[in-house]
């Protein structure tokens, strides 16, 4: 399991299986952040599967599914949404961990330059597209 840390409170990762929740709980994640659509490959775990898991063990299990190649800004509100009302730190997943650094580029356009979003999702180790980092009245 790769998980890239982006902020004190959040960190990112590529898809989770059931039985690694266990072990995101033991490095004290409170929360999990969904952005796979159920269905995307056919041995993906089901995200009502991964929210037992978590729930059993008294963790946060959010579902923002994301469809690849179709994230809208407003679905960085939402994510940013979650990030203001959930327990922290929080885990965010979907495939690679790319959709999740994206929402988390989109929902810091009000508050970190573009240069702060482009240095902390570089040093997560995703390069993701400009658009994402600049967005809509962003100051470089």
């Amino acid at each position: 399991m790769e998980i890239h840390q982006i902020t004190k409170q959040l960190s990112v990762c590529p898809q989770l299986t059931v039985d690694e929740i266990k072990t995101i709980h033991q490095l004290g994640y409170q929360t999990i952040i969904c952005n796979r659509p159920d269905g995307e490959q056919p041995e993906q775990p089901k995200a009502e599967d991964l929210k037992q898991a978590a729930e059993e063990l008294g963790m946060t299990f959010i579902f923002q599914p994301i469809v690849n190649g179709q994230i809208e800004f407003s679905d960085g509100t939402e994510f940013l949404s979650y990030l203001e009302s959930s327990n922290t730190p929080i885990l965010a997943y979907c495939r690679t961990g790319t959709r999740s650094t994206i929402l988390w580029a989109l929902s810091q356009h009000n508050r970190l330059s573009a240069e702060q979003i482009r240095q902390q999702t570089l040093a997560a180790g995703y390069k993701i597209d400009e658009s994402y980092i600049t967005g809509p009245n962003q100051a470089n």
